[in-house]
């Protein structure tokens, strides 16, 4: 639907956007489902992985490049987030965050553990 709308032709053409549409009988699960899909980066600095089911608020790819910037390991920064239900039917318009709002530092959540060897 993207790739035919008049807003989405001209990137998916050029490359800049790479979909990957999977069944549920196909995706077996999330982790499987998020693994194929880590194929489709090419080297670009910013890489963005989202369910279908994933609204947006105004201002959503700048304020995510901002914050990557400011983490001290970019650009080797990972944003992660689990974010709250959305549908595809919603044409609600979340304002643009404020930079107060961006720069709140927020304890880690407790999305799953982690371990560096």
């Amino acid at each position: 639907a993207f790739c035919a709308s008049p807003e989405g032709e001209p990137h998916c053409a050029s490359g800049r956007v790479r979909i990957l549409r999977l069944g549920e009988e196909e995706a077996l699960g999330p982790i499987y489902s998020r693994f194929l899909a880590s194929h489709l980066w090419r080297g670009e600095t910013f890489f963005l992985q989202i369910d279908g089911h994933t609204d947006f608020r105004a201002g959503w790819d700048s304020a995510l490049v901002r914050m990557a910037r400011r983490t001290p390991s970019f650009p080797r920064s990972v944003l992660s987030n689990y974010p709250p239900e959305g549908s595809p039917a919603s044409a609600a318009v979340w304002p643009r965050p404020t930079d107060a709002e961006e720069r709140v530092e927020r304890p880690a959540g407790g999305l799953c553990s982690f371990s560096y060897e």
